[in-house]
Parts: structure tokens; C-alpha cells; sequence
């Protein structure tokens, strides 16, 4: 199995080799995947930030804070589940 890896990287004329497009993609989604574990406890802390003080309770905006938690971990996880996938997808075609 690791020789039919390492003779595809060196020649790069079979099923399955591996390609500069490949390992953009599949950095891409590893770089996400670190941006979402460091910013994650950012974000909750900026929101606590926002809860105490008092502007929450006159202007509506407790409802978009309580939200960006959701949006932030649905955008970042379909990114980084994309970017992976086209990753791989890439290194099984050979494209």
C-alpha cells in the first residue's frame, strides 16, 4: 500500500496520485479546523461581554448574540467538511 503511495508521488502517472490541488484543499480544511478551535472561546468570551452590559436588554440585540455561536460553528464546520472532501476527491481522480 505504501509503495504504490510513494511511487505516485514520484511518478505521478497513476490512479490516485497526488497533486498540488489536493494538498491546498486538505490544508485548508486542517487550517479551519485549528481557526475554529482558537476562536471559538474568543467569540464566547466577546459574547459574555456583550450580556453584561445592559444595551442587550433595550436594542434587540440578545437574539443575533444568542445566534452567532450557531452560525459561527455551521459556517466553519461546512467549510472546513467541504474543503476536506474536495481534498480527497482530488487525490481519487487524479485531477
Amino acid at each position: 500500500m505504501l509503495g504504490k503511495f510513494f511511487k505516485n508521488i514520484v511518478t505521478g502517472k497513476e490512479y490516485g496520485r497526488v497533486n498540488t490541488t489536493s494538498m491546498i484543499y486538505t490544508a485548508i480544511s486542517f487550517i479551519g479546523l485549528l481557526v475554529i478551535i482558537v476562536m471559538f472561546p474568543i467569540l464566547l468570551d466577546g459574547i459574555q461581554t456583550i450580556w453584561a452590559s445592559n444595551t442587550t436588554n433595550y436594542t434587540g440585540f440578545a437574539d443575533i448574540v444568542n445566534l452567532t455561536p450557531l452560525l459561527v460553528w455551521v459556517g466553519a464546520v461546512i467549510i472546513t467538511a467541504t474543503s476536506a472532501y474536495m481534498g480527497i476527491k482530488s487525490v481519487r481522480s487524479g485531477a
